[in-house]
């Protein structure tokens, strides 16, 4: 069983590099905290918090965890501001539910989108926050996949064990041909 843990710094890559091909138009960031001016329409996207995603032990002494993202969308006026931040955030949130990244995740689960007061006083701007969750498992597995994996289950009786009673041994399980696991 070979798990891997999720590496953060190139989920979020992966996350801005599928919004800025997604919306062309956007200015795509994330831990960004804008100034006076932002070049919109925007969206700046976070981690927001890490929680439990099951409380049951998988064996591999990694973490699950549920990943709770979010991206804020932003809009002025000129750019039919109240439908316009409406239409981009049901956007981000079509196309972040389902989306893995190409990493080792959940499929994206949409949480919610509503109005969020844009930080600043820029009253030019309007903002709705988009919310996300995947499940990922963090930390190394310890099971690392190296030598032979058996493709098949033989069993025998005592004292019949061993590579002189080989014809004596039933099978028990053989793996299909052509799959993996």
């Amino acid at each position: 069983m070979n798990l891997p843990e999720i590496n953060l710094t190139e989920l979020h890559e992966s996350i801005a590099s599928g919004l800025k091909i997604q919306f062309p138009g956007c200015t795509v960031d994330y831990y960004s905290r804008p100034g006076e001016q932002i070049k919109t329409p925007a969206i700046f996207f976070e981690l927001e918090g890490i929680g439990s995603a099951d409380p049951h032990d998988i064996g591999t002494e990694q973490l699950e965890a549920e990943l709770r993202f979010s991206a804020e969308v932003i809009v002025t006026y000129k750019q039919k501001g109240l439908l316009g931040v409406r239409l981009l955030a049901l956007g981000v949130a079509k196309f972040v539910h389902g989306n893995r990244w190409g990493h080792p995740v959940s499929p994206g689960q949409f949480v919610d989108a509503a109005p969020e007061a844009f930080s600043g006083s820029m009253d030019a701007y309007e903002s709705w926050r988009v919310s996300w969750t995947h499940t990922a498992l963090l930390g190394k597995n310890i099971w690392e996949e190296i030598g032979i994996i058996p493709d098949q289950v033989l069993v025998s009786e005592i004292p019949h064990v061993g590579i002189f009673h080989e014809p004596r041994y039933i099978q028990i399980f053989a793996q299909e041909e052509g799959k993996n696991e």
